[in-house]
């Protein structure tokens, strides 16, 4: 997937019915941010750690259940938050819909 079609399928899942092409999600945090700040509100968790950034639910017991996982080898953070976010609106497109 293109950089232009991950920023495509962000900006529809934000509610945006023209998508320009100056939006940067993938290197601007003032715009990925609150894409995050939109999924959580749907009940799901962001959670970050050394190697890993993803999104899902905590389960029984306190059991986090990862529904997309993005192992953080060799990418910058904010590429890594991107990747995930993209992933999540699939999965959520494909199953939450």
């Amino acid at each position: 997937m293109t950089t232009t079609e991950g920023n495509k399928i962000i900006a529809e899942f934000m509610g945006y019915e023209k998508v320009h092409e100056d939006l940067y999600y993938h290197s601007n945090w003032n715009l990925l941010m609150p894409v995050v700040e939109k999924i959580e509100t749907l009940d799901y968790e962001f959670l970050v750690n050394s190697q890993q950034i993803g999104f899902g639910e905590y389960m029984f017991a306190g059991e986090f259940n990862w529904l997309v996982e993005i192992n953080r080898e060799e990418i910058t953070l904010i590429q890594s938050i991107y990747d995930a976010v993209i992933q999540f609106i699939q999965w959520y497109n494909q199953n939450k819909k």
